[in-house]
């Protein structure tokens, strides 16, 4: 199984490096693929030209990692973790049949997922064979949006987030991942997508397998000092 995870460059904070050799302890049979900026780039100039424009069209630099990282599990196939995932199990039971995302939150505030009773879908750390169809749809619906100005500026008011951080949930993130699954489960009566739930302790889990530790330096620019 591969496992793809990226960072700015090579030059990786020790506290993330050591979640690296973590992963990779626990998984030795594992093909990991790592990529900085400039990997991503050239993937997606080169092995997927097809989205190269819309991937240099997004203005947020989360939001290319967030289309990245779809193209490249739809591509490759495996699983995708943020470096700030601390993986505590081997994914040797996981379901390679099967396309796999954690739920981030069972209750969120999002009025178009109350709306819909959907949970909060998080895409810090998820699983697909390749070419699965639900991936596909997501990043189709990354490249045709159905957001407008007027609904970032009410879900800003809503999250209590800045408009800018309201737009990548909506657009690439969490709430794009939420709303894809809505529309998939509507037209295919299958289980072919595995929602993988909280512990009843702590959010932002990856089911039994790890935790994300939430260090949000897209939000940020920066990265917390280890403590």
């Amino acid at each position: 199984m591969n496992i793809i995870q990226t960072w700015k460059t090579k030059d990786i904070p020790i506290h993330l490096f050591n979640y690296i050799q973590k992963i990779r302890n626990l998984n030795p049979n594992c093909n990991y693929i790592f990529f900085d900026d400039n990997d991503i780039d050239k993937f997606m100039k080169l092995t997927t030209p097809e989205y190269y424009e819309c991937f240099c069209n997004l203005t947020e630099k989360i939001q290319q990692i967030d289309f990245f990282r779809y193209v490249a599990i739809y591509y490759y196939g495996g699983l995708y973790l943020d470096l700030d995932i601390d993986i505590v199990t081997s994914f040797d039971d996981i379901d390679i049949n099967k396309c796999i995302f954690p739920i981030e939150l069972k209750h969120p505030s999002d009025e178009i997922l109350i709306k819909n009773n959907l949970p909060s879908i998080g895409n810090y750390a998820f699983y697909a064979p390749k070419g699965h169809p639900f991936i596909k749809m997501v990043i189709d619906n990354i490249l045709n949006q159905r957001i407008s100005d007027e609904i970032i500026e009410k879900a800003s008011i809503t999250h209590g987030d800045t408009p800018r951080d309201v737009r990548i949930y909506y657009t690439t993130g969490p709430i794009l991942i939420s709303q894809t699954y809505y529309d998939y489960v509507s037209i295919n009566n299958d289980d072919s997508v595995i929602l993988l739930e909280p512990s009843p302790y702590i959010d932002n889990c990856f089911g039994k397998y790890g935790f994300h530790k939430f260090y949000g330096s897209w939000r940020l620019n920066t990265i917390p000092k280890q403590l």
